[in-house]
């Protein structure tokens, strides 16, 4: 709409200003529109914000105008609450709630719910309206205005309602103005639910409706902030869900993902944030929700979605999840949680799938390793011909069993580069039956005591078991605390696997 257009019927058409005293009103309502409309292009206000000023403007200009407010809504609501009111008469409203009821409904606010036409007529002193009988005793108030506020949406209407001093004012004064106002208003409103939309697609996964990944991870610093209590997360991955798009196409695959994400939603309470990760991969945040707590939690979702059948039009098809669980630190953003989650799901799919595995890791907050391989040698009282030795793996790790140092001899031993392992969790190379052996590691290590020569049994990269013998001594930081472990591992059986 031009802005020629907008303010057509403001120049004179229609006014029946028979009142001297309101000749100069029409030209400074215009003047306060077309500077409502220059601010509204150059100021980048939210639709509140944007109605209050222009409310502003008008009340400054039309003295007689002594109250103003707005609402937007779905048309069937059983209570108006005013907004943004303003005015020299705004103490009307205090606390003052429109229940619908046949004697409201023939007012101006529940009228503009049923029609798109403006709403206009005198307050009485023998009004059957209690509130409008003060209106008028208390407040000087003799005539009312309600405009509706066009939305693009059905089940979404708007209006803006104007009080006056005056009988017949907006009458007298040209109902052109007012309704120029409305269109002006509509068009913020709509803006804003426009960019509003946007806004909720952004933040959507298109297909399931949950939040995306892109959600989650810009709300990081927020869900890892002002927590009284642990929270944890649940990294969820759906089993064999690559046969169900190959056997049954991805339609099919479609609705399998759709049903999932509303048996995890319908799992949660409504705290809890729910984010399709990717693919066929979810994840639950669980704030106030220690570790133990989150293990009952992804134990009582993978009943939820595996124990009823997904009903699709060529059949039902009964589906699994597996689930890594990870707790996080009271100030800890999200993506170490999740590697600590991914790393004991990536235990769950290899332990057979449609189970639960709980990152047993002590949760502990610390700063990062930068010991070179020398410093781990010393520190492991490793000789530098051991080295290079091809069946000798050195290997340090935090005491979360993040791996900060990854030598040759590792490499040869499990078929793992040392880019592929830098950051990787030390679970990686573990059997599902010795993951016990870790946190028993671990806990010799807090203690401050060696471990040597354990015979185990690690994995290479292909899957094959590895017997080993392990010798592990801790590390600690500037401070004498324990803050990590020197590993070395030898082979002890090698094999054509262990050895490619």
């Amino acid at each position: 709409m031009k802005l020629s257009d907008l303010f057509k019927r403001t120049s004179g058409h229609g006014l029946r200003h028979n009142s001297p005293d309101l000749r100069a009103e029409p030209t400074a309502l215009a003047e306060a529109l077309l500077q409502a409309c220059a601010h509204l292009l150059t100021h980048r206000l939210d639709p509140d914000e944007s109605i209050r000023w222009v409310f502003d403007a008008l009340l400054r200009s039309a003295p007689h105008v002594r109250l103003a407010w707005s609402w937007a809504g779905p048309p069937d609501v059983q209570q108006i609450e005013p907004r943004n009111v303003c005015g020299p008469a705004r103490s009307y409203l205090d606390g003052v709630a429109l229940e619908r009821s046949p004697l409201t409904e023939s007012g101006p606010a529940f009228r503009l719910l049923k029609r798109d036409q403006p709403v206009s007529h005198n307050i009485t002193a023998d009004s059957p309206y209690g509130p409008w009988r003060r209106a008028y005793q208390v407040h000087g108030l003799r005539s009312v205005l309600g405009l509706p506020l066009r939305a693009d949406s059905t089940d979404r209407r708007g209006m803006v309602v104007f009080y006056a001093d005056r009988e017949d004012y907006f009458q007298q004064l040209g109902m052109g103005l007012f309704d120029s106002l409305a269109t002006l208003l509509s068009a913020v409103v709509v803006q804003a639910d426009q960019q509003s939309q946007l806004a909720r697609e952004a933040q959507q996964d298109p297909l399931t409706g949950l939040l995306n990944r892109r959600s989650i991870n810009g709300q990081q610093q927020q869900l890892g902030k002002d927590r009284e209590r642990s929270a944890s997360v649940l990294l969820l991955d759906l089993d064999h869900f690559k046969a169900i798009n190959d056997e049954l196409g991805h339609l099919a695959g479609d609705e399998v993902l759709k049903t999932v994400a509303r048996r995890l939603l319908d799992g949660v309470r409504s705290a809890d944030r729910v984010a399709r990760w990717g693919g066929e991969e979810f994840l639950v945040w669980l704030p106030s929700t220690p570790r133990e707590g989150a293990r009952l939690v992804a134990e009582s979702l993978r009943e939820r979605i595996g124990s009823t059948p997904i009903a699709l039009p060529s059949g039902e098809v009964r589906v699994t999840v597996s689930i890594g669980v990870a707790e996080m630190l009271p100030d800890e953003h999200l993506e170490p949680a999740v590697a600590r989650a991914d790393e004991v799901l990536y235990e769950a799919k290899r332990s057979g799938r449609n189970r639960v595995r709980l990152w047993q890791g002590p949760v502990t907050e610390l700063a990062p390793l930068t010991l070179g391989t020398g410093a781990l040698q010393r520190a492991n009282r490793v000789p530098t011909g051991q080295h290079e030795d091809p069946h000798v793996a050195i290997i340090g790790k935090q005491l979360d069993g993040q791996i900060t140092s990854w030598n040759l001899g590792a490499e040869r031993l499990f078929g793992y580069t040392e880019q592929e392992m830098l950051g990787r969790n030390i679970a990686l190379l573990l059997p599902a039956d010795r993951l016990h052996e870790e946190q028993h590691i671990i806990d010799r290590l807090q203690r401050g005591d060696p471990i040597e020569a354990l015979h185990t049994t690690r994995l290479h990269r292909d899957g094959h078991p590895v017997d080993v013998t392990v010798s592990v001594t801790p590390l600690r930081g500037p401070g004498g605390t324990i803050v990590g472990a020197a590993k070395t591992v030898r082979i002890r059986t090698p094999s054509p696997q262990a050895l490619r």
